[in-house]
């Protein structure tokens, strides 16, 4: 084996344990970054009476959304369904 073949091959190593290396890192930061989200998000719990928006996204083809509004309302609510937390 000449120089240029040893290299290379020490070479395609040293990625391989590079991308090892990277896919181990950006797994846990993924975990890291997820767990300090579900630890920021409050359950939301509405009453009879209460005023709410209703998010309804509407993406059409060819139209520029940055500026729509995907919120509409106020609603109240009249009846609670399913007394789930929503």
């Amino acid at each position: 084996m000449d120089n240029a073949d040893a290299y290379a091959l020490c070479a395609t190593e040293r990625l391989r344990e590079a991308f090892r290396f990277v896919r181990e890192f950006t797994g846990k930061q993924t975990e890291r970054i997820k767990s300090n989200y579900d630890a920021s998000i409050k359950p939301k719990e509405f009453k009879e009476g209460d005023f709410v928006l209703l998010y309804i996204p509407d993406k059409k083809r060819g139209v520029y959304a940055k500026w729509k509004i995907f919120w509409r309302g106020p609603y109240r609510v009249m009846k609670k369904v399913g007394g789930g937390v929503v």
